[in-house]
């Protein structure tokens, strides 16, 4: 066993707080929850797969000319398109254990299973961010460079290739925190129009984690869940239109354990189950989530690359 929280662990440290405010505090973190920008679909119980396929058509037709005075001799069949893409649920885990004295001394506001469970809540939008940064690698467009710092010029070669393909506009960048360092640094050299642009101004100032604000229509937002290349030269950001990605998710209460003696919380997606290790006296809450996030369609994508250096 490893990571208890324990009376003795703790302190001295997070356990100060009973003779300072009988309180705790979070350190820094990444709070980045993209599933604002990540539609869900949903999932239908006992489908008798194990991937659940969304299908995709063509909406965009125009009528064609007609050759003939008699139009039913020359009308053909439009294709309406054949698409789609699968989502294939995979199991994620987090444990938390917490000692039986720990519970009895800990101070009021401290430690405990009650903010445990805030903690492992919390962990759900961290998990679809982790997921949809991964898929920023499968994105066939590209803009940026593998070997330069990201600039205010990648954003709009992003721009550039989305409209290209008739991307709607509600769009979102997600870069790393050192991209989004540089983009501000090459955002402050900026001459003509963009100097005197609000955007700018408000793009200048000083941001919190996660969401940056918005540049010119565009969401922003920093997260360290940006991958690198297996080389590990490059950061694999993107910048990605609604619809471009797409998750799902295995309701908690389906999968909630059926035996009376188990205690748990099905929240949405989110399954939480209490066990009991009486050897030890150590009460533990393991969180549960069966989720996808996939790239729905690559024309809404544009991976966004810049250095690591």
């Amino acid at each position: 066993m490893a990571n208890e929280i324990s009376w003795a662990a703790l302190t001295g440290t997070a356990e100060v707080a009973e003779a300072l405010a009988a309180t705790v505090r979070p350190l820094l973190g990444d709070p980045t929850d993209l599933r604002a920008y990540i539609p869900e679909d949903a999932f239908a119980i006992g489908g008798g797969a194990g991937a659940t396929r969304v299908g995709q058509y063509d909406a965009h037709h125009a009528f064609e000319a007609a050759t003939s005075e008699i139009v039913g001799s020359n009308v053909t069949n439009a294709s309406i398109g054949a698409g789609g893409f699968l989502h294939t649920l995979a199991n994620y885990k987090k444990r938390f254990q917490v000692s039986d004295l720990n519970k009895l001394v800990a101070p009021r506001g401290g430690i405990n299973l009650d903010l445990l469970a805030i903690v492992l809540s919390n962990g759900v939008g961290l998990t679809y961010t982790m997921l949809a940064c991964d898929v920023f690698a499968s994105i066939t467009a590209t803009a940026g460079s593998t070997t330069t710092d990201m600039s205010v010029d990648y954003f709009f070669d992003s721009h550039y290739a989305l409209n290209l393909v008739h991307a709607p506009a509600d769009r979102v960048m997600v870069v790393r925190p050192k991209s989004f360092n540089e983009f501000v640094e090459s955002l402050r050299s900026e001459a003509g129009a963009l100097q005197y642009s609000p955007d700018a101004v408000a793009m200048l100032s000083s941001k919190g984690a996660a969401y940056k604000g918005n540049f010119l229509g565009t969401d922003i937002h920093a997260t360290d869940y940006v991958d690198a290349d297996g080389g590990g030269t490059y950061y694999q950001g993107a910048m990605f239109q609604t619809g471009g990605l797409a998750r799902q998710a295995g309701p908690a209460e389906a999968r909630a354990p059926r035996a009376a003696n188990v205690a748990y919380i099905a929240m949405g997606e989110l399954l939480m189950v209490f066990d009991y290790d009486p050897d030890n006296a150590l009460e533990a809450l393991v969180g549960h989530l069966a989720v996808s996030v996939v790239l729905a369609e690559n024309n809404r994508c544009v991976e966004l690359r810049s250095q690591v250096a």
